[in-house]
Protein backbone atom coordinates (compact mmCIF):
# COMPACT_ATOMS: atom_id res chain seq x y z
CA UNK A 1 0.00 0.00 0.00
CA UNK A 2 3.05 2.24 0.85
CA UNK A 3 4.57 1.34 -2.50
CA UNK A 4 1.56 2.59 -3.77
CA UNK A 5 1.17 5.48 -2.48
CA UNK A 6 4.87 6.75 -3.17
CA UNK A 7 4.61 5.74 -6.97
CA UNK A 8 1.27 7.77 -7.08
CA UNK A 9 2.98 11.08 -5.53
CA UNK A 10 5.91 10.79 -7.70
CA UNK A 11 4.17 10.46 -10.55
CA UNK A 12 2.59 13.28 -10.01
CA UNK A 13 5.80 15.20 -9.26
CA UNK A 14 7.12 14.01 -12.49
CA UNK A 15 3.77 15.57 -14.19
CA UNK A 16 4.12 18.97 -12.19
CA UNK A 17 8.19 18.15 -13.66
CA UNK A 18 9.37 18.57 -9.71
CA UNK A 19 11.38 15.40 -10.11
CA UNK A 20 12.68 13.19 -13.19
CA UNK A 21 11.26 10.11 -14.85
CA UNK A 22 13.58 7.95 -13.24
CA UNK A 23 12.31 8.16 -9.96
CA UNK A 24 9.26 7.39 -11.03
CA UNK A 25 9.55 3.93 -13.05
CA UNK A 26 11.75 2.65 -10.19
CA UNK A 27 8.44 2.32 -7.45
CA UNK A 28 5.90 1.88 -10.54
CA UNK A 29 7.82 -1.26 -11.15
CA UNK A 30 7.97 -2.61 -7.67
CA UNK A 31 4.45 -1.92 -7.67
CA UNK A 32 3.73 -3.98 -10.72
CA UNK A 33 6.00 -6.56 -9.58
CA UNK A 34 4.00 -6.99 -5.95
CA UNK A 35 0.65 -6.89 -7.75
CA UNK A 36 2.11 -9.79 -9.71
CA UNK A 37 3.15 -11.76 -6.76
CA UNK A 38 -0.65 -11.38 -5.16
CA UNK A 39 -2.08 -12.42 -8.18
CA UNK A 40 -0.46 -15.20 -8.14
CA UNK A 41 -0.48 -15.90 -4.87
CA UNK A 42 -4.63 -15.88 -5.42
CA UNK A 43 -4.08 -18.09 -8.57
CA UNK A 44 -2.70 -20.76 -6.37
CA UNK A 45 -4.97 -20.77 -3.64
CA UNK A 46 -8.13 -21.26 -5.87
CA UNK A 47 -6.43 -24.16 -7.37
CA UNK A 48 -6.15 -25.21 -3.84
CA UNK A 49 -10.16 -25.08 -3.30
CA UNK A 50 -12.27 -28.31 -3.69
CA UNK A 51 -14.94 -27.53 -6.50
CA UNK A 52 -18.39 -27.95 -4.65
CA UNK A 53 -21.23 -29.54 -6.79
CA UNK A 54 -24.43 -27.66 -5.58
CA UNK A 55 -26.60 -30.71 -5.85
CA UNK A 56 -24.22 -32.80 -3.26
CA UNK A 57 -24.65 -29.88 -0.63
CA UNK A 58 -27.57 -29.96 1.52
CA UNK A 59 -28.11 -27.10 4.30
CA UNK A 60 -29.03 -28.03 7.81
CA UNK A 61 -32.33 -27.34 8.97
CA UNK A 62 -33.86 -25.24 11.61
CA UNK A 63 -32.31 -24.92 14.68
CA UNK A 64 -28.90 -26.57 14.08
CA UNK A 65 -28.62 -24.06 11.09
CA UNK A 66 -29.25 -20.99 13.69
CA UNK A 67 -27.34 -22.62 16.01
CA UNK A 68 -24.42 -22.55 13.72
CA UNK A 69 -25.15 -19.21 12.27
CA UNK A 70 -26.32 -17.02 15.27
CA UNK A 71 -24.84 -18.93 18.90
CA UNK A 72 -21.40 -17.11 19.30
CA UNK A 73 -19.56 -20.19 21.84
CA UNK A 74 -20.37 -22.47 18.78
CA UNK A 75 -18.51 -19.99 16.50
CA UNK A 76 -15.80 -19.07 18.92
CA UNK A 77 -15.06 -22.86 19.59
CA UNK A 78 -15.14 -23.53 15.81
CA UNK A 79 -12.91 -20.86 14.10
CA UNK A 80 -10.70 -23.00 12.69
CA UNK A 81 -13.84 -24.71 10.72
CA UNK A 82 -14.59 -23.40 7.45
CA UNK A 83 -18.30 -21.67 7.19
CA UNK A 84 -19.54 -24.10 4.62
CA UNK A 85 -18.62 -27.32 6.77
CA UNK A 86 -20.40 -26.00 9.62
CA UNK A 87 -24.12 -25.17 7.74
CA UNK A 88 -23.85 -27.77 6.19
CA UNK A 89 -24.97 -31.94 6.36
CA UNK A 90 -21.98 -34.19 5.54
Amino acid sequence: MWALAIATILGYMHYFNICSLIFVIVPATVVLLMQAIVIFEYGRKIQKVKQIRKDKVKLKRGKDLVYALFDTKYYLSTLDVPLLKKLTIE
